[in-house]
């Protein structure tokens, strides 16, 4: 396993100033995916961005883990419908010309 494909949670919480119990609280609410490389607790660096999304949330707009994953799953749905709606709106125009 790479280690290049992971951050370390430590090097995180130094970078968005928070603390480890917050990404326990995500862990644990099941926001996030945590793996231990080299005996540290780490993310996939493709989880990033969502964590940057999860902090937002829960620091400026106070929402709790539960409503982030509310959230977040609503989010999931509405692009899932959005592009949905792209596909059946390119097949209506190849049959209106």
């Amino acid at each position: 396993m790479s280690t290049e494909q992971y951050i370390a949670i430590t090097h995180l919480c130094q970078q968005y100033n928070v603390t480890e119990k917050l990404f326990s609280k995500f862990q644990e609410t099941g926001l996030i995916s945590v793996i231990e490389v080299e005996a540290k607790p780490c993310l996939h660096v493709e989880e990033v961005y969502k964590v940057e999304k999860i902090i937002r949330l829960n620091q400026e707009l106070k929402v709790n883990p539960e409503g982030i994953d509310i959230i977040l799953n609503l989010l999931e749905e509405i692009d899932q419908l959005h592009q949905k709606v792209q596909h059946l709106h390119q097949r209506l125009h190849l049959y209106s010309e």
